[in-house]
């Protein structure tokens, strides 16, 4: 039996086409239909052909095909249209959090203002994969741009330090 054949699919169909064409045909061809009429058996026959192919699609369909940017597409894009929020909302929901779950969310950060958290899972992600230079070169470069912390003096107030590191 060609499952597409029998639900006039083309072959590679996704599951949302799968679908619909199910749903078209058992409307068309279910048994309630045909209840104390000639073509009740034809119809019930017709039906199990295509609750068999429905059935054996579906779990040859993925639901959600993986997306042509890779496994962080949407999240790349989310932080391309400036939406570091929810990128950053979609990405924690996202697992295993291996080298590139960090680096990403190293780029997240580093778009929301976060440079320590940034810096923090660069470092994560060098940890993961230590050979990895462009994850190397992202942190140096980071480390290099950020301002280094003065400690106050024990006497220094509030303001003099906030003076302080306004001018240097």
């Amino acid at each position: 039996m060609d499952a597409y054949a029998v639900l006039g699919v083309p072959p590679g169909a996704d599951a949302a086409q799968v679908r619909a064409c199910y749903v078209r045909l058992a409307k068309l061809y279910h048994p309630d239909l045909f209840i104390n009429t000639p073509q009740e058996a034809a119809a019930q026959a017709r039906m199990r052909e295509i609750n068999a192919a429905y059935h054996h699609l579906r779990r040859a369909t993925p639901k959600h095909p993986k997306p042509a940017g890779g496994r962080f597409a949407a999240v790349k894009e989310l932080l391309a249209q400036g939406k570091a929020a929810r990128a950053w909302d979609m990405l924690e929901s996202m697992s295993p959090r291996n080298a590139a779950w960090h680096a990403m969310a190293a780029k997240i950060a580093q778009a929301r203002g976060w440079q320590t958290k940034s810096a923090h899972h660069l470092a994560r992600a060098l940890e993961l994969e230590p050979g990895n230079m462009t994850y190397r070169r992202a942190l140096s470069a980071l480390t290099q741009q950020a301002k280094p912390v003065v400690k106050p003096t024990p006497r220094e107030g509030v303001t003099d330090r906030l003076l302080r590191n306004f001018f240097q």
